[in-house]
């Protein structure tokens, strides 16, 4: 695989979240293969990132980013692309002048089921110089002197409690340009799980009429007169495109339709933004691929990547380990920021 830099913009989150899982962390499962699914193989705690890591250690920061064109089939990246992604994916300039961040979202956002400081919105907010030494200096309370954060995030969060529950708390009317970053979607895909195409692209539907509800309200200039500017993360899931939700050892059923569930969750969300001039989609699922409960499974990962073969999900999962979050939280960043970022192709 060869290397491209590139400059960052747009995308955000979503987290795949399935009934008779742990909600943060919970005891260890055996993963493919009888290994613990969140080491990753044989990978050490260094590697993946787990506490006393730091980016020395990690054999490549820049994950296995293998992006597509909205399909569910990633492939060729477009090198021309800012911060990777399809490039139909909408996206924003680097920001400028922010006055203040809005954190949105489900437990994503919510850091759970790690320390406020590992997770991707404390990192963000301020890197953990120990733990990353590398991304010293490279978060929102220094890049943006004096910015105002305000977290609504809450673990379990669909769409529909997003706007029942953290859209009234945000207040508009404020001057001053405001970021929003979300990661939601994955609590619906909970409520839909094992079920048929069908089914699946009706609550697709649903997820998107929520969506747009929140957008219209950051769109509106009488709520932010200098501008909000949202960036919206994917789906992104543990199987590595495969759909095979049996990886996960809580998981024993056959989702034949997963995939194709998955793929139409992620085009609703680029439609839509595509439909306003202040949102941005993040491609997390993009940059997650090969790093699921298959990253040390060279035979059966399409994405694996020997420079990295590592599992950024934990052992429940869902969440992101302490490495995950790092990626998570480089990819805001270089959306938001506009710094370049060093992404792959085949």
């Amino acid at each position: 695989m060869r290397r491209i830099p590139s400059s960052g913009v747009a995308f955000l989150g979503v987290l795949l979240v399935f009934s008779g899982l742990t909600a943060c962390g919970g005891t260890e499962l055996e993963g493919p293969g009888g290994q613990n699914p969140a080491d990753g193989g044989a990978q050490s705690a260094t590697d993946s990132g787990a506490v006393g890591g730091n980016d020395a250690a990690i054999p490549s920061l820049d994950g296995g980013v293998t992006e597509n064109d909205g399909g569910g089939d990633p492939g060729q990246l477009d090198a021309s692309v800012p911060g990777g992604g399809p490039a139909e994916y909408p996206r924003l300039p680097p920001m400028d002048g922010v006055k203040r961040w809005i954190v949105l979202g489900d437990s994503i956002s919510d850091g759970c089921c790690r320390t406020f400081a590992q997770s991707y919105v404390g990192l963000l907010k301020n890197n953990n110089d120990r733990e990353w030494p590398g991304f010293k200096g490279k978060d929102l309370t220094t890049k943006y002197p004096g910015i105002e954060y305000l977290d609504y995030a809450e673990g379990g969060a669909t769409t529909k409690t997003l706007l029942s529950k953290q859209m009234p708390k945000v207040q508009g009317g404020k001057p001053g340009k405001t970021v929003v970053t979300v990661t939601i979607g994955g609590n619906n895909l909970l409520a839909i799980l094992g079920s048929s195409k069908a089914d699946g692209a009706r609550a697709a539907d649903a997820y998107a009429a929520d969506l747009k509800t929140m957008l219209d309200f950051f769109a509106d200039k009488k709520n932010f007169p200098d501008g909000a500017f949202v960036y919206m993360a994917n789906i992104y899931e543990f199987t590595d495109n495969t759909g095979d939700v049996k990886l996960c050892p809580r998981l024993p059923i056959n989702w034949p339709d997963a995939i194709f569930i998955f793929e139409r969750y992620r085009k609703e969300l680029t439609g839509l933004a595509k439909t306003y001039d202040n949102v941005a989609v993040v491609p997390l699922w993009e940059h997650f691929l090969g790093h699921g409960y298959l990253s040390g499974d060279q035979s059966r990962n399409k994405y694996y990547d020997p420079a990295d073969p590592t599992n950024w999900f934990e052992s429940d999962c869902i969440h992101p380990t302490p490495r995950g979050h790092h990626e998570i939280r480089r990819l805001f960043w270089s959306h938001i920021t506009g710094e370049p970022m060093q992404i792959k192709v085949p």
